[in-house]
C-alpha cells in the first residue's frame, strides 16, 4: 500500500466501482447467482445454523413479550437481508415449527433483485408458507432503502411505524456490502486507505484493488457516530494496523433501527470476519475473496462498538471463529435473560462455526466412519441432506451389516433428510439424485419397501428402473 496524500485522484473504498459491479451481478443473475456453488451458501444456510437461529429468535421473542414490547398475539417481525435462495428461511421456519413457535414470527425475505423475489414465489418449498401467510417478501436495497413494503400482507414498514421490535438476519451478506478502510499507527496516527486503482469490469473473478494511504483528518465522515468509531481505534494498536469499517452495513442498520417506534432492533449476523479487537489489523482483512461475487471480511468489533455506544447489548462467543463469526447485537435491549441463555447454549458452547469445522473433518473421513458414527453426525446436523450426500458412500458400505435397530434408524433418518430438502429452483436432477441415494442406502440395509418409495420419488430413468427391480426381487414380487 504506497503512501501519499493526494486524495483528489483517489476514491473512498466504499464508493469505488467494484461495489456497483457487485450489485449488477446479483440483480442480473437473481437466484442464478447461487447455481452450482457459484456463490457459497452452505456454511450459513444448513439445518444446524437454522435451528440455532430458530432457538435465538424464539428466545428473543419470549424476552420481548415478557418485557411488554410485543402486544399480546402480535408476531415478532424478522427481516432477512439478501436472503439468497431462501434456503436458510426454509430450514429456520422448520426449526421454529419443531420448537412449537408457529405463528410467533412474521418472517420477511428481502433482496435487491426482483428476479430473486420471483424465484422465491415459484419455489415449491417456499410457496406453501407464502400462501399460508407465514412468510412474506419485500424488495430492499441495503445501501439505500429506509422502508419495506410486504408483498403478501400489503403492509409498509416505515420509520416509526412498526409496533414492537425488529429482528434483522444478515447471513453471509454484510461481507458483500461496501466497506471503508483505515490505517492506525501506534502513536495515534489515522490514515484512510483510498482506492488508487481498480480493475474488474463485470468479471469479478479478476477484480483487483490498489489502496494508498492519505491522512484522514479528525472527522473523515462528518457524521458523529461514524467518526467516533474511527477515533475509537486510534492508539489501540502496538504496530501499524489496517482496519476495515463496514460502513454500508452500519448505515443499513441505522435506517432499519428507525422503523420500530421504540427503536428496538436486534441483528443476528453470521459472516467471514471477527468480533475481537486483537484479531483486527491483519492486512489479509483487506483481501478480496472471489467466488462469483466478491467479499471482504467483516469487522464485527465495529458493529459491536456502535451498538454499545447506543446503549445496546452484544452477544458473541468468547472463542474466536475459525470460519464463521456469529453474533447477536441488540439495540434498546434492557434485560434479555432468555436470549442470553440461548446464545450460550446454541452458539457459544457449540455453535455454527464449531459444527462447520467438525463437518469438514467428518467429510474428509467419511469412508472411515462406522454406521453409528455416520448416523450420529447426521443427527447432530439436523438431518442435513448435503451432509448425507457427503456420507453416502460410507453409509452404503456399512448398511449391509446394520442391525435391525440400525436399519430402522436409517429408514427414519431417510424420511427426515427428505423432508428437509431444498433443491435448486428448476433443477429436478438434484432432488432425484437425493431420492436415489436414499433408496440405495435403504436397499443396502434391507429396507426395500421404504427404498421403493424413494426410487419412485427419483423419477424415471435407467438407474431408477434398475434399483426398482432389485428391491422388487428381494420382496418376492417378480423380475
Amino acid at each position: 500500500m504506497p503512501a501519499g496524500d493526494d486524495r483528489a485522484a483517489r476514491r473512498r473504498l466504499s464508493t469505488c466501482a467494484l461495489w456497483r459491479a457487485q450489485r449488477r451481478f446479483f440483480v442480473e443473475r437473481g437466484p442464478g447467482a447461487f447455481d452450482r456453488g457459484l456463490v457459497p451458501q452452505y456454511v450459513t444456510s444448513n439445518p444446524f445454523v437454522a435451528f440455532a437461529y430458530a432457538r435465538l429468535l424464539l428466545a428473543y421473542e419470549r424476552d420481548a413479550r415478557a418485557a411488554g414490547w410485543l402486544a399480546p398475539g402480535a408476531p415478532l417481525t424478522v427481516v432477512e437481508l439478501g436472503a439468497g435462495t431462501g434456503r436458510l428461511a426454509h430450514h429456520l421456519l422448520r426449526g421454529v415449527d419443531a420448537l412449537g413457535g408457529a405463528g410467533r414470527l412474521r418472517y420477511v425475505l428481502t433482496d435487491v433483485s426482483e428476479g430473486t423475489l420471483a424465484g422465491w414465489e415459484r419455489h415449491p418449498r417456499l410457496a406453501p408458507r407464502l400462501a399460508a401467510g407465514a412468510l412474506d417478501l419485500a424488495t430492499f436495497d441495503a445501501e439505500r432503502d429506509d422502508r419495506l413494503v410486504l408483498r403478501r400482507a400489503g403492509v409498509a414498514l416505515e420509520p416509526g411505524g412498526l409496533a414492537g421490535p425488529l429482528v434483522v438476519v444478515a447471513n453471509y451478506v454484510l461481507d458483500g456490502l461496501p466497506q471503508d478502510a483505515f490505517r492506525f499507527g501506534p502513536e495515534g496516527q489515522v490514515e484512510e486507505l483510498l482506492v488508487a486503482s481498480e480493475a474488474h469490469g463485470d468479471d469479478l473473478a479478476s477484480a483487483r484493488l490498489e489502496l494508498a494511504a492519505a491522512p484522514a483528518g479528525p472527522a473523515p465522515y462528518g457524521d458523529p457516530e461514524w467518526d467516533a468509531l474511527v477515533r475509537g481505534y486510534a492508539g489501540r494498536f502496538a504496530r501499524p494496523a489496517a482496519v476495515t469499517l463496514p460502513i454500508a452495513a452500519l448505515g443499513c442498520l441505522r435506517r432499519l433501527a428507525a422503523l420500530p417506534a421504540d427503536g428496538r432492533l436486534a441483528l443476528l449476523a453470521a459472516d467471514r470476519g471477527d468480533h475481537r479487537l486483537e484479531a483486527l489489523g491483519d492486512p489479509r482483512d483487506l483481501d478480496l475473496a472471489r467466488h462469483g461475487s466478491v467479499s471482504m471480511r467483516v469487522n464485527f468489533h465495529a458493529l459491536g462498538a456502535w451498538v454499545t455506544a447506543r446503549g445496546g447489548r452484544v452477544f458473541v462467543a468468547d472463542a474466536g471463529p475459525e470460519h464463521l463469526d456469529v453474533g447477536l447485537y441488540a439495540l434498546g435491549a434492557g434485560d434479555l435473560p432468555e436470549t442470553a441463555r440461548t446464545f450460550r447454549e446454541a452458539v457459544a458452547r457449540f455453535g455454527p462455526d464449531d459444527f462447520y469445522t467438525l463437518k469438514r473433518a467428518l467429510v474428509d473421513r467419511a469412508r472411515a466412519l462406522t454406521l453409528p458414527e455416520a448416523l450420529a453426525a447426521l443427527r447432530l446436523s439436523g438431518w442435513d441432506p448435503d451432509l448425507f450426500r457427503d456420507l453416502a458412500p460410507g453409509l452404503l458400505r456399512g448398511a449391509p451389516d446394520a442391525t435391525p435397530g440400525q436399519a430402522r434408524d436409517l429408514e427414519r433418518a431417510a424420511g427426515s433428510i427428505w423432508d428437509g430438502r431444498f433443491p435448486p429452483l428448476d433443477d429436478a436432477t438434484v432432488e432425484g439424485d437425493l431420492a436415489l441415494d436414499l433408496a440405495l442406502v435403504l436397499h443396502a440395509a434391507g429396507r426395500d419397501e421404504a427404498a421403493l418409495g424413494f426410487v419412485d420419488l427419483a423419477g424415471p430413468g435407467p438407474e431408477a428402473a434398475r434399483w426398482r427391480a432389485a428391491c422388487q426381487r428381494r420382496l418376492g414380487r417378480g423380475e
